[in-house]
């Protein structure tokens, strides 16, 4: 007999039989295709709804090593009614459970990862923290995005953390040669005089009561840098212009 005509023959068979012999052979027979059906289908919601649930960020920072205050919401509230921001489509927000005293490695995972997929836009903290990306390629020169005035302003009142760019370019020739580059030393990232080419990527916020209001910082000192690979780098910009302002 056709192998065809045995499969038309069982399914008749199959027909005649009980509906609870009829279930048990479908699902003998065909159990993978369902659970491999329910699993793709589990799927595709979860992306779906991912999709259509994923907040949009207008800005999105790091808090390293920063307590946020009660008054954090109202304090991000301010900055978008300020940057003209829709707060029924858009949002702002900053991870503050970022530290480097207790949790280093997944700190350095959410930094790395986040700005190789351009979801972190500035980054703010503490002396010791901010300095660890300093070197890195991480911040963004500021005299590219801030304007002029604002930019001398900032360098006469002595609230722009600079790097030697002569040094930044050292220490990735030695990397780059598999050598060490922790013997390089680095120059007081206040005294641009003191460097062969200094860059400014960063603007000290420590004096800026609105940030201060919302964010506590147990050195008293704090930093905020744009990440050079932003893709929203003009609400960095309002935002630096927003902390400014008093």
């Amino acid at each position: 007999m056709a192998l065809m005509d045995e499969f038309k023959e069982e399914r008749e068979n199959i027909k005649n039989q009980p509906f609870k012999k009829r279930i048990s052979y479908f699902w003998m027979y065909y159990k993978w295709y369902v659970l491999g059906g329910i699993l793709a289908a589990a799927v595709l919601i979860s992306l779906i709804s991912g999709f259509l649930n994923r907040t949009n960020y207008a800005l999105y920072g790091a808090m390293i090593n920063g307590i946020p205050f009660e008054t954090e919401q109202a304090f991000l509230d301010d900055f978008m009614d300020y940057a003209g921001i829709d707060k029924d489509k858009n949002a702002v927000a900053f991870n503050t459970s970022l530290s480097f005293e207790g949790n280093a490695i997944g700190t350095a995972e959410f930094i790395t990862v986040y700005i190789a997929a351009r979801d972190l836009d500035v980054i703010a903290g503490d002396p010791d923290s901010f300095s660890r990306y300093a070197y890195s390629s991480v911040y963004l020169d500021l005299s590219e995005a801030l304007d002029a005035k604002t930019i001398a302003a900032l360098s006469q009142a002595g609230r722009l953390y600079y790097i030697d760019r002569a040094v930044a370019d050292k220490i990735d020739e030695l990397q780059n040669t598999n050598q060490s580059a922790e013997g390089v030393s680095k120059p007081d990232p206040f005294r641009p005089e003191d460097m062969e080419d200094p860059v400014p990527v960063g603007v000290d916020i420590s004096e800026c009561s609105k940030f201060t209001d919302a964010y506590y910082y147990k050195e008293g000192s704090s930093y905020l840098g744009i990440v050079a690979n932003t893709k929203q780098l003009a609400n960095a910009v309002k935002f630096i212009t927003f902390l400014l302002e008093e």
